[in-house]
């Protein structure tokens, strides 16, 4: 962002290729598109002792089982029902052997959301869970430094997408626009969105004959490369517009 600041932006352009809609066509819509990310890793400490004496000890695993299991509950009753969330625990881990208590237990995760105000209930939630719950079993928390509102969510701004895609339906014809839903991944685009109006849109690279079109990050990956064409003509629209 330093390097671009320095430029007089009025607006700006991007396209994401897109696993999930064929070659051949484009998604550009207004409004959230890609999700913002919270991210999160959490170390409950307590002390270690011997498995036979609870009592003597301040059991770790304990609540960091019952905070993944509580936050589970806080954001389904405490965030926007009418708005979209996801929410995962993608790590936990504790101990090395059956009979110690260890000093510390950990877990990690990420939470994704289309509204900015969304992402900061969720890490308010998040921390407040963890160190109440944890306070309780007479243990305390240290939050890893990533514990943070990661990205914003894509947010497309309306007149940008409105005059790039009739300038691109007048240059590739309005069959090249596709429909396509939210994205739940996360966008450093955002980053731009959040300082200059402008869009980002799915370019589609699916094409089931020459084997592409799987998962993002999947191993199998692979693109149509005829769909950098229309990506070309995308940008191109948005330039000439």
């Amino acid at each position: 962002m330093e390097l671009v600041s320095e430029y007089p932006i009025d607006d700006c352009f991007a396209l994401h290729v897109y696993n999930d809609m064929p070659a051949g066509k484009i998604n550009l819509v207004s409004g959230p598109r890609m999700a913002g990310a919270v991210c999160f890793g959490v170390h409950v400490i307590g002390k270690s002792g011997h498995g036979s004496r609870p009592d003597l000890a301040k059991n770790p695993v304990i609540p960091a089982s019952h905070i993944v299991c509580e936050l589970d509950s806080a954001l389904q009753n405490q965030m926007n029902a009418e708005e979209t969330l996801t929410f995962s625990i993608c790590v936990q881990k504790a101990g090395e052997i059956w009979n110690a208590i260890p000093d510390e237990a950990f877990f990690s995760g990420t939470s994704r959301y289309f509204s900015r105000p969304a992402g900061e209930k969720v890490l308010a939630l998040i921390k407040k869970t963890c160190t109440n719950v944890a306070d309780v079993h007479g243990c305390r928390v240290e939050f890893e430094p990533y514990t943070k509102v990661l990205m914003e969510p894509v947010i497309n701004d309306q007149e940008v997408v409105e005059e790039t895609a009739q300038k691109l339906t007048q240059m590739c014809g309005p069959q090249v626009l596709g429909e396509h839903g939210l994205w739940f991944a996360s966008e450093t685009f955002c980053k731009y969105l959040n300082k200059y109006p402008g869009a980002l849109g799915f370019l589609g690279i699916a094409n089931p004959d020459l084997g592409s079109g799987a998962a993002h990050h999947n191993s199998r990956f692979d693109v149509d490369e005829s769909a950098l064409l229309l990506g070309v003509c995308a940008e191109l629209s948005f330039a000439l517009r």
